[in-house]
Parts: C-alpha cells; sequence; structure tokens
C-alpha cells in the first residue's frame, strides 16, 4: 500500500489535491482520506461522504489537555459513517 504525505496549505502544490481527487474518482474500490477541513477539501469531494470531527493536534509537546482543537475531515466512497 503506498502511502503519501501532502501539504497541508494550498499554495505552490495545489495542483497534487486535484490530482488525488481526480485519481480517486477513477476508483472501483472502497477508499477512506482524511483532511484537515478546509472549503476547497469540501468543494473537491463534494460527490462523496464527508464526516467531520474535532480532535487535538497531537504534534503539539504539551499535555493532552492543553492542546489545540481542530477539525478534520473523514471522506469516503462508501456506506453511512456510523
Amino acid at each position: 500500500m503506498a502511502t503519501a504525505l501532502l501539504p497541508v496549505c494550498f499554495t505552490g502544490r495545489s495542483r497534487d489535491f486535484l490530482d488525488l481527487s481526480t485519481l480517486l474518482s477513477k476508483v472501483r474500490g472502497k477508499w477512506l482520506l482524511t483532511y484537515n477541513d478546509h472549503p476547497r477539501i469540501r468543494e473537491l469531494y463534494k460527490g462523496y461522504k464527508i464526516s467531520e470531527v474535532v480532535t487535538r493536534l497531537n504534534t503539539d509537546k504539551m499535555p493532552t489537555a492543553n492542546r489545540r482543537l481542530f477539525r478534520q475531515l473523514i471522506i469516503r466512497n462508501y456506506g453511512a459513517w456510523r
């Protein structure tokens, strides 16, 4: 299974986000993808099931309770989220 790290912001390599959404639109099997919440991501994947979750940033070097909260999108091409 291939793993790729993608940039967090939409500068420089924005084309990568479009290329990935185009590639996933052709996949015949199930897939699941997570991204930080951003209007452009929501637009690219508006035809798919999107769930929003709030989580704590786990790269902060501080106690869990003090870590910053952020919204993450879980995007998939199959079934309801339970």
